[in-house]
């Protein structure tokens, strides 16, 4: 709040006639709509603040800041050039600019605008670091490193060493890279980053020591972090060394034992967790060497090599996992996620065709006629979903996710009181179970029945998923119904962007404006809705039609 408020004092200056008060309450309430994830009405308030001070830079960028938030780069940069004009002599809206346009890809104006704010203000350190990373992007590696020594130059401190040997790193020169990185180590002895790509460095140019001092040197930084650990593990390992790495190992969380195959699935695991999938990949590969059927080995490999986009290689080593293995199961439902398909149909069938396989495979695991049955309702064979259901609950009678489906599959035949009874009995077996709390409050909602329940089933499933676009429509939903339609509006501007605007949530959006009085936004809120592909287009229609008249 304090830099809302520094904010609005900066962005009210200008000596326009219109009181202060008013800029400041629209500024003010863009900021909490931002707070409520609510990028729209943020901008929508923002862009009032600016139109009563429209001599403020500042809130013109503010505006640029939340269009590009909402995806529409192109007014983000037509904002950002008005807030040039604005301020001629300010670097702010030119840096903003730069980004905008890097980001749609116009190299050349970005570095334009990049130029520009070093004329205004030379030696300026972000417009350096991000000309001198554009310039290495789109290839003019001499201009790049000219930018990153004048940043340097500028300002010899850790992050334009840092910044410097970064670019000689990516641009294939080591050496130059490790005495760079190496300053910027000694200038912030505690900057783990550079110290990381230090050590990484080493490794490559097989100055295995130095590695190793440098890791430990993190390690004694940063005792909790998993990263250093692991890599100085696997360093170890491969001199040798499996007894020091098998300290380290055991910090990790095993194996307690010296087994290479399980030091490389830990290590591996740790590198998923950071993000690092080739590097991930790399230790998954080296299980497969010595134990080519290890499940593990296979099933993490293949998610490295979705994460990497190898998707052929992920369905192969999927492929390659035996019935038997307890990943089995998460293997045949993560192959049938794996299918690319233009036919959507023809993409169902064959992951309906995998799922059927492994159900006759593994007539033991209940999430496969959960899944089996989903697929076969997407197809539109909701009698046939509701019978392979039906036998999966008598199998496992104490599967709440079987039982959350069948109420939703008897719910889609028209059988509500079944459904309920589903629903309840779900979230007897699992309290926590978010999706059958919310799907049972919705039905409430919707039937305009027992919403005390509902209203304690859907604060109970938002506590659960908190950030669930559509449990917080089911909420307002109630409200609405509760006669609260001020409380629905506010969880509902919360829920449109959560949802991606599903049309249904912008549906009760539009009857609660009309509600509250807003005729003309429950209009815009419709047709947002028909042009989301709201199936019930007449109705929609029809709503519109009458509140034109």
């Amino acid at each position: 709040m304090t830099a809302a408020l520094a904010g609005c004092a900066h962005a009210s200056r200008g000596g326009d006639p219109y009181p202060e008060s008013q800029r400041y309450f629209y500024f003010i309430k863009s900021n909490f709509k931002e707070l409520e994830r609510n990028d729209r009405a943020a901008l929508e308030n923002m862009d009032l603040a600016s139109g009563l001070d429209r001599a403020s830079y500042y809130l013109k960028l503010e505006s640029a800041r939340i269009q590009a938030r909402l995806g529409d780069y192109e007014n983000a940069l037509r904002s950002a050039r008005q807030a040039i004009d604005l301020a001629p002599e300010a670097p702010e809206p030119r840096l903003f600019a730069a980004w905008v346009a890097a980001y749609g890809g116009f190299w050349d104006e970005a570095a334009g605008y990049y130029q520009e704010v070093l004329k205004l203000v030379p030696g300026h350190l972000e417009a350096l670091s991000h000309l001198g990373a554009l310039y290495a992007e789109t290839g003019r590696l001499k201009e790049a490193e000219a930018t990153f020594k004048k940043m340097v130059t500028a300002d010899p401190g850790y992050l334009a060493h840092y910044y410097l040997g970064s670019f000689y790193a990516k641009s294939g020169r080591p050496g130059e890279a490790i005495a760079a990185l190496k300053i910027s180590a000694d200038k912030n002895p505690d900057f783990i980053t550079a110290l990381i790509d230090l050590a990484d460095l080493y490794e490559r140019t097989d100055q295995r020591r130095n590695a190793e001092k440098t890791y430990e040197r993190i390690i004694r930084l940063r005792p909790a972090a998993a990263l250093p650990k692991a890599r100085l593990a696997r360093l170890l390992l491969q001199e040798g060394r499996a007894g020091e790495a098998r300290a380290l190992l055991q910090e990790l969380g095993g194996p307690p034992a010296e087994s290479g195959p399980a030091a490389h699935l830990l290590i591996g695991r740790v590198y998923m967790e950071q993000g690092l999938f080739e590097d991930a990949a790399r230790e998954f590969e080296a299980v497969l060497q010595k134990e080519p059927r290890n499940a593990e080995a296979l099933f993490r490999l293949a998610a490295a090599g979705l994460e990497l986009g190898e998707i052929g290689q992920a369905r192969e080593k999927l492929g390659q996992i035996d019935q038997k293995s307890d990943l089995y199961v998460e293997a045949r439902l993560l192959l049938a996620s794996t299918i690319r398909n233009d036919d959507p149909r023809q993409r169902l069938n064959e992951a309906l065709e995998i799922i059927n396989g492994a159900v006759r495979a593994r007539p033991d695991a209940p999430r496969l006629p959960a899944a089996q049955a989903l697929l076969l309702e997407e197809l539109g064979q909701t009698q046939k979903a509701r019978r392979v259901i039906v036998q999966a609950v008598r199998r496992f009678p104490r599967e709440a996710e079987l039982r959350f489906r069948q109420g939703v599959i008897e719910d889609r035949l028209g059988d509500k009181k079944a459904s309920v009874s589903a629903m309840r009995e779900a979230i007897r077996l699992n309290p926590e179970h978010a999706e059958a709390l919310n799907y049972l409050a919705y039905t409430w909602a919707e039937r305009r029945e027992n919403l005390g329940e509902a209203l304690a089933l859907a604060e109970k499933a938002d506590e659960l998923r908190p950030d669930s676009g559509y449990i917080i429509d089911t909420l307002a939903w109630i409200h609405y119904n509760l006669g609260d339609a001020q409380k629905a509006l506010d969880l509902l501007e919360r829920a449109v962007p959560l949802s991606s605007q599903d049309p249904v949530v912008l549906d009760h959006l539009g009857d609660v404006l009309v509600k509250l009085g807003r005729a003309r936004e429950a209009i815009e809120a419709y047709r947002q809705a028909l042009e989301g592909g709201y199936e019930q287009q007449e109705k929609l229609n029809e709503k519109i039609r009458r509140l034109s008249n």
